[in-house]
């Protein structure tokens, strides 16, 4: 199954969980983790195409990942280990019937793979189909909850993402009378995107404030 289908899912079941931010996170992370061994592709393509779904496709991987988010969820410990543990397990099923991958469910304690004879290979029609089908559902849902997967990475661009798309712009901008629903950081005048560039945290500036210089430092 392909990695942004596999997001999507990650991100619906989180949503559905209904927990904590940090929940989300941790659920939307046990999702796409399992294809953390892409990045043997920057090393060596013979230790990719040797280890693929091998080390990270393991109950003990699975596990691994869900003491994590534990760890760092303790408020909705219980919740957060099953909804891990769902993500993980919605993963891997994703591929054994999607992507002709052999899966070593047991690593490193047996080297036997798995996979179903009626698998399909990962670039079949039916992957990208669900591709799109997933992205639909992320929009509306995006839409409805006015939240973004773009919130598992930072909160301040899943709001400069929602207000662009999703929500309502009540304001004009100071400079062009555009429609808005940004204010300057600084000032607190009604900005566009036009005429508030964001800075290194996703928060915008008119471009009054972004042009002032620093006061010096004492």
């Amino acid at each position: 199954m392909l990695i942004p289908v596999h997001a999507g899912i990650g991100w619906m079941l989180a949503e559905a969980g209904q927990g904590s931010r940090r929940f989300r996170q941790m659920v939307l992370a046990a999702s796409v983790l399992p294809d953390l061994d892409g990045l043997f592709t920057f090393y060596s393509q013979t230790l990719y195409e040797t280890y693929h779904d091998r080390i990270t496709h393991s109950l003990l991987f699975s596990l691994l990942v869900s003491c994590i988010a534990c760890f760092l969820c303790r408020k909705e410990k219980i919740k957060v280990l099953v909804f891990t543990q769902i993500a993980f397990y919605l993963h891997y099923f994703g591929d054994y019937f999607l992507s002709g991958w052999q899966l070593a469910y047991w690593f490193p304690f047996s080297r036997t793979t798995y996979v179903s004879g009626h698998s399909l290979w990962l670039g079949h029609p039916v992957n990208y189909v669900l591709w799109l089908v997933s992205l639909v559902i992320i929009v509306i849902m995006a839409w409805r909850l006015k939240r973004s997967p773009f919130e598992a990475l930072s909160a301040k661009l899943d709001e400069r993402i929602c207000n662009f798309l999703f929500r309502k712009k009540n304001d004009t901008c100071r400079f062009c009378n555009r429609p808005t629903n940004e204010k300057c950081v600084k000032c607190g005048a009604p900005v566009c995107i036009r005429h508030g560039p964001l800075n290194t945290a996703f928060e915008p500036n008119c471009i009054e404030c972004h042009r002032k210089p620093l006061p010096p430092q004492r």
